[in-house]
């Protein structure tokens, strides 16, 4: 695991995740698409295919909605 602290356009602070288990990568930030764009210049990625994740290290995860209407 490895994490940085980053800004978003407005301000405000926030840590990027990168998670890592042998050839699976999960990208937790306000622009993963960014850090994948850069792991894939010094990497290959399968099929050159990256995006949101419906699975990691074998287990089905998908996108919720918090009660207050945020994303997680």
């Amino acid at each position: 695991m490895y994490w940085r602290r980053n800004t978003k356009q407005d301000g405000s602070a926030y840590y990027e995740l990168l998670l890592v288990y042998v050839d699976d990568v999960l990208a937790v930030s306000h622009d993963p698409k960014a850090i994948m764009e850069l792991i894939g210049k010094r990497f290959e990625i399968k099929n050159d295919e990256y995006g949101p994740p419906s699975r990691y290290l074998g287990g089905d995860i998908e996108k919720f909605h918090l009660p207050d209407g945020s994303s997680a």
